[in-house]
């Protein structure tokens, strides 16, 4: 006696089985750990730079090639824009040492916690902007007077700031003593007598 199953059965099949893991149409998660344990504070909103192996899940059809559909959140069984965590891809999509920051609400004292990346859906658009992530970021693509002033001369051009002689850029924001500051400068010609003021200041206190 031979097995017939009806045609309109098989294509069910296929069709329950293609359908995304998560509501919001991703494929693919994974875990991250993060290790606070030699840490006695507990953190709230601190970016942390993890490294992913994008290279490998775009080259197995799972990940899309301009690392657009990447989402993080706290809950694993998830993503969505409640749960969601706002990320930065810093550089090297497509790599093997992808950088990502990502803007973690909560990691208890002397412990660890996980987020979930979630990946494998071709219908969204990328979400990763460094204002989310940091207290304070610029890149540099123009001037942004809501963000700075200038005295004296100040030009932008391909990412970098050029500050004149005798002029300073200054944040309009203000900072706490813990907060790290990170950025590149150089002299760009030497003349004897020529420096470089950076960091914090306080009144007239560089």
């Amino acid at each position: 006696m031979k097995l017939r199953i009806p045609l309109f059965i098989l294509f069910l099949i296929i069709l329950i089985v293609s359908l995304p893991r998560f509501s919001f149409g991703f494929y693919y998660s994974y875990s991250i750990s993060i290790n606070n344990t030699q840490n006695s504070n507990s953190l709230s909103n601190y970016p942390v730079r993890i490294v992913v192996d994008t290279y490998t899940l775009i080259s197995q059809g799972k990940m899309r090639s301009d690392c657009g559909d990447i989402r993080f959140s706290t809950y694993s069984e998830d993503w969505n824009v409640a749960t969601g965590l706002p990320y930065w891809i810093e550089s090297g999509c497509n790599t093997a040492s992808t950088v990502i920051w990502v803007n973690v609400s909560s990691i208890p004292a002397s412990s660890t916690t996980t987020i979930y990346m979630f990946f494998g859906n071709s219908s969204i658009t990328s979400i990763s902007n460094p204002d989310g992530v940091f207290k304070f970021f610029d890149g540099f693509s123009t001037l942004d007077t809501t963000k700075w002033d200038c005295s004296g001369s100040c030009t932008v051009s391909n990412g970098i700031v050029s500050i004149s002689s005798n002029s300073y850029l200054s944040s309009k924001s203000t900072f706490s003593p813990y907060d790290i500051l990170e950025f590149r400068g150089a002299i760009s010609a030497y003349t004897g007598d020529n420096y470089i003021y950076r960091g914090y200041y306080y009144s007239t206190d560089y």
